[in-house]
Parts: structure tokens; C-alpha cells; sequence
């Protein structure tokens, strides 16, 4: 078992994808038809947290360095989204840690950097700040299109793996695509059909990781934050998947997602190309 937890594809793939689709199941077989579905969405983020503990190991508290930190942070956004669904919180208090959230994540990573910040540096942070509330904005309003949400954050994670390989960040890019895996073990349940629904556990158990992820990979990496540029339009493509001549039944329901995504992988394209226009070879 240990060496098969050793292999990097087990650690990035097959076990956070097995774990998110098993503890999405168990919740919702234990919870029941009301509760068990509200929360099943946690198995994203405890996919992530259990590649990550594969990968990296499970970190001193208090964490050292940002690698660290990031764990912690997913920790965080599952607790605080289960919380949320669990307590039936109103959208005005989840806009609020929509703005306040990624902040303290971006804080925290870059806290020794903010002790002597230069002018250069606070406006990096404001940039990925505001990226970082676009983002979860766009993930949380696509909540009521089907997996619209979770392809998006596939996608978006798939994507910015693609960013942190060739920024030479392996960890990150194997992290990247562990929260893929477990994206993409919740939506074994939602396909052709959906039956889980994206809650505000995984708005921020997911969501909040990747942007955790994204700012160690802009803060810590040669990676330039304008090529996440173009990833942020993966947020934005789903109404074009909408306006495609697809059959309006079972199979054309079915289909949109696929459509979803082949529209979304335009702009990760345009981002690992945008990389590789900006920076030398031997940045990579």
C-alpha cells in the first residue's frame, strides 16, 4: 500500500478522485435525500486535503512555509463552507467571505514578503484579490447550472497545473491536479444527470484552495499573474456551451457539460501559450 501511495499518478489522481467520489457517496447515503445531498459537496476538499497529505505530507501547525499554509487553507474554506450549508447562512454572509476569505489567504501566504512590502508588491496582492473574488463570484452564481461550477473548476485547475509545470512548481502543479481528481470524483455523481449539487462547501473548499494554490504559484515561482489571465475566462465561457444547437432532452442535458469544457480548454490553451510568449526557455 505504501508504495502504491508513493506513486505520484495514485497520489495526483486516483486518490483524491476515489476518495471525493466515496465520501460524496457515504454522506449521502448516511445523510439522507435533504441533508446527505447538502453536504456531500465537502468530498471535493477532502479529496484535495488527503492527495495533499499523500503528496506532501501533513505539515507542523504552526506551518513554516507557504506550501504549508496551504493545506490549512483548504482546512479552512471546507470547515467554513460546511458550516455555511450546514447552518443554512444567508448569501449575504457568504458574499462577505466571498471578499473576506481570499484576502486572509493571500495575507497569510505572503505575510513575510507584506513585512516590508514595496509599492510593486501590494498592488500584485490587490490584483489577486480581486481576481480571486471574480472567481469565486462566477463559481458560486453558476451554483443553479447543473455541474456548470465544477467545470469550471476542473478546468480552472487543470489549467493552472499545465501554468505550475512549466514554472517548474511540481509540487504545486501536482496539487493543481489532485484538486482536478477530486473535482472530477464529485462529478462521477453528477453525470449524464445531476445529483449532487455544488454547495458552499465546495464553493470554498475548492474554490479557496485553488486560489490559495494560484497566489503560491504567482508569489513564490517565475510564473508571471498575467498568464492567469486568460483562466479566468474558463469562469466566464459557459453561456456560449448554452447557445449550442443541442438537443433539448435527456442526451442534450448530458452533452452541455462536455460542451462546457471544450469551450473552457480554449482559454487554458491561451494561458500555458501566453506562458510560454512571456517567459525564456530556461525559465521552464
Amino acid at each position: 500500500m505504501q508504495e502504491l501511495l508513493a506513486d505520484p499518478l495514485v497520489q495526483s489522481a486516483g486518490l483524491p478522485l476515489t476518495v471525493a467520489f466515496a465520501v460524496a457517496g457515504l454522506i449521502r447515503l448516511i445523510g439522507g435525500e435533504q441533508r446527505g445531498t447538502a453536504l456531500a459537496s465537502v468530498a471535493v476538499a477532502v479529496g484535495f486535503v488527503c492527495a495533499y497529505a499523500a503528496v506532501l505530507g501533513w505539515p507542523p501547525m504552526p506551518p513554516v512555509s507557504s506550501n504549508q499554509k496551504l493545506v490549512y487553507i483548504a482546512v479552512v474554506g471546507l470547515a467554513t463552507g460546511a458550516a455555511l450549508d450546514f447552518g443554512r447562512a444567508s448569501k449575504a454572509l457568504e458574499r462577505i467571505l466571498v471578499a473576506v476569505l481570499p484576502l486572509a489567504a493571500l495575507i497569510w501566504l505572503g505575510w513575510n514578503r507584506l513585512k516590508a512590502p514595496d509599492p510593486a508588491f501590494l498592488g500584485l496582492i490587490a490584483v489577486l484579490w480581486i481576481g480571486g473574488m471574480v472567481v469565486l463570484w462566477r463559481v458560486g452564481d453558476a451554483r443553479g447550472w447543473g455541474i456548470a461550477s465544477s467545470v469550471m473548476m476542473l478546468m480552472a485547475s487543470l489549467g493552472a497545473g499545465g501554468l505550475a509545470v512549466l514554472g517548474s512548481a511540481a509540487s504545486l502543479a501536482q496539487l493543481f491536479f489532485a484538486l482536478a481528481a477530486a473535482l472530477g470524483g464529485f462529478m462521477l455523481w453528477n453525470w449524464p444527470k445531476p445529483r449532487l449539487p455544488f454547495r458552499a462547501a465546495a464553493l470554498f473548499g475548492a474554490g479557496l484552495t485553488w486560489l490559495a494554490l494560484a497566489d503560491a504559484v504567482v508569489l513564490y515561482t517565475k510564473t508571471p499573474v498575467v498568464t492567469f489571465l486568460p483562466l479566468l475566462l474558463v469562469f466566464f465561457v459557459e453561456p456560449l456551451a448554452r447557445r449550442l444547437p443541442l438537443p433539448r432532452s435527456a442526451l442534450g442535458d448530458a452533452l452541455l457539460p462536455v460542451a462546457h469544457a471544450a469551450i473552457a480548454l480554449i482559454p487554458v490553451l491561451a494561458a500555458v501559450g501566453t506562458f510560454m510568449l512571456l517567459v525564456e526557455p530556461s525559465g521552464y
